[in-house]
Order: C-alpha cells, then structure tokens, then sequence
C-alpha cells in the first residue's frame, strides 16, 4: 500500500493515478474513432464515475473535431415518491423499473430519424421531472449516452447494441481490505449529501438493494463491454477517511453495523499529507468529493 509520509509523496501519488486515468480516457477515445462510432454509452455500477468520465470523454472526442452531443439516462427517471425516509421496504432507484422507457424508446427514435427529440430534465434534488429540453440533430453527431442503464438488456434492445461500449469499474488493490463494492459505497454517501438531498443513513439504508440489483442486472453484463476502465484512485482512501470518518461516526447510532465496519476500515488511512486541495479540479473524484 502506498502510505505517502510527505506532502511531496502525496502529490507525486496523486498525479500517478490522475495521469493513468486520463490515459484510458484517451485511449478510449482513440477506439472509438477508429470504430467511426456515431453513438456511444458509457455505464457501470452506482458512483464507478460514469458523469465526469463521460464529460472528460467528451472533451477528447471533441477535440477530434467531431461533433459530441452528451446525453443522460438519468434524465428518464420517473418521478420518486415525495418522502426521503427510511421504511422497512427501501425504494429500488437503480433498476431498469425506475426509468420511463417509454419516453426513451420515442427519444431514441426521433434521433435516428433526423427528427426533434424531446429530452427531460432531471431534478435530483426533488427526485421530479422539471421540464424537457429540445434537441435538433444535424448530420455526423456523436450521440454520448451515460448511466448504470446502459447495461441492462432492455436498454440495450432500444439502442441496437447487444452489449455495452465503455463501462467503469471501481477495483481496489487487495491490500486495502475492501472491495470495489465498499469503496463505491462511501463514494455514494459522500454524493449523496452533497448532491441529492440524502442522509447518510438514508444512503445506508438503500446498499443493500442497490447490491442486489447490481449482483442480478448490472454485473452480468458488464465483462461484455467493448472497453472497461478503472476508476479506482490509488490516493482515495485518505481523501475519504478525512470526509467520512466524522460522518460515519455521527450516524452509527441511527444505522446499521456497516457504518462500524466503514469507520474501522478507514480508520488506518488516516494521513495528514493527502489534503482535497491537491485534487485537480476535472479528477473524477470531485464528482464526490465537490469542487
């Protein structure tokens, strides 16, 4: 495990997994002008970093002179129920039931056609559609598709692919002592205080449904991607033990033992050299830690 003892070591570490990251990126890029793609999806599991990879994707494509449009399936949500409340049956945000298909199969449509397509905007905040905006293809776009639907094969069957194209996967090293699984968890609680109006415990609450429906619709499909890349970040332990452990130890009284077991395993990336700051500002690890 490498354990930065100066703030020199913490940047040259930080710089290492930026600069691996981005290459993938590029390298992705490259294939995908190769394959002359006119549609491209990038997916993955909950907090993989599919939206920065995606946006970062899209400035490499766009430099190619190609014309890039970026869409999300995250804006085909249904409406959520209104309460963000723990209840004995938690709400299952993450399956392919939680999109308006029907809305999609007509976008999707309407897009190979030439035709206007009408697309929805998302809130997350009020977990409620907040309008549509208009899109108008010209000819030669790049239609960029991000989110965990990606995957699923009813998606899929609407955008004539059998597998997905990119798909992200978080793998931390064996030494770390927890999976790729616990890692996107305190990337989800982190996301979710800061973007979504959730409570920790409320995040908590969801795991375990959210891994079941990853366990059944998301890993199956996922090692038939045309590429994979890794986000995990070799920095990333000490950057969320310093925003987590003072959270997870607020909520351990209001949740489950796996506030505990987070808590006890970051507990030994305690480092005072790895500071947020030296982050760069387009790292897919703001996407859960903020600007």
């Amino acid at each position: 495990m490498d354990f930065p003892r100066s703030p020199k070591e913490a940047e040259t570490l930080i710089r290492e997994s930026e600069d691996r990251f981005t290459r993938s990126l590029r390298q992705t890029a490259k294939w995908a002008l190769e394959e002359n793609a006119s549609l491209l999806t990038v997916s993955g599991p909950t907090c993989s970093g599919k939206t920065t990879a995606a946006a970062r994707l899209w400035k490499e494509l766009k430099q190619t002179g190609r014309t890039v449009v970026p869409f999300s399936f995250d804006d085909f949500f249904c409406d959520r129920p209104r309460d963000n409340v723990i209840t004995a049956s938690p709400p299952d945000y993450d399956t392919v039931q939680a999109l308006d298909l029907s809305c999609l199969a007509e976008a999707l449509e309407n897009l190979r056609k030439g035709k206007e397509a009408r697309i929805p905007v998302y809130d997350f905040v009020s977990g409620r559609r907040a309008g549509y905006r208009i899109h108008s293809p010209v000819p030669g776009e790049l239609y960029l598709w991000e989110g965990i639907q990606a995957v699923y094969p009813e998606v899929l069957t609407l955008l004539g692919r059998s597998a997905p194209d990119i798909v992200l996967d978080v793998e931390p090293p064996a030494e770390w002592n927890m999976t790729g699984a616990d890692i996107r968890l305190c990337r989800r609680i982190l996301r979710d205080v800061r973007c979504r109006s959730a409570s920790p415990a409320f995040t908590l609450f969801l795991w375990q449904s959210v891994r079941e429906n990853e366990l059944r619709n998301i890993e199956p499909h996922m090692h038939k991607a045309g590429i994979r890349i890794g986000s995990c970040m070799a920095y990333e332990p000490y950057i969320l033990a310093d925003f987590l452990l003072p959270i997870l130890t607020e909520i351990r009284q209001e949740s489950t033992g796996k506030a505990d077991w987070l808590a006890e395993a970051l507990t030994r990336f305690r480092n005072a050299h790895v500071k947020p700051a030296m982050i760069p500002k387009d790292s897919i690890f703001r996407e859960f830690i903020g600007p």
